[in-house]
């Protein structure tokens, strides 16, 4: 799947805050803090289950642009299933411990 973020910019009140030492109050550093949005895209790629649940593997994830995150096999078994036609519900699979969930509804 694949999705897009977009961020409006940023608020007066925030841009008016000195950011802390080492950090900047834009994504990038051509940016200026409230002139500037954002936007992020991730795919996700994956396969079904040997168990044939309805349930998908995510075996590759892309993000970016300008995001400290990178490409790659996922550092944990992550796996997504549908919630109807128009959601998912994605989790980190590990037994006995939990971890992350996340419910995405498309419009």
């Amino acid at each position: 799947s694949s999705k897009f973020y977009f961020y409006k910019p940023a608020p007066e009140d925030f841009c008016s805050q000195t950011p802390p030492d080492m950090l900047r109050n834009t994504v990038d550093p051509n940016q200026v803090c409230g002139e500037h949005g954002n936007v992020q895209i991730i795919e996700e790629f994956g396969t079904s289950t040997f168990e044939k649940d309805g349930t998908i593997n995510l075996i590759w994830v892309n993000i970016g642009p300008n995001s400290d995150e990178s490409s790659g096999i996922p550092s944990q078994e992550t796996r997504m299933s549908t919630v109807d036609d128009n959601a998912v519900f994605t989790y980190v699979h590990q037994p006995g411990v939990f971890t992350y969930t996340i419910t995405e509804t498309f419009y």
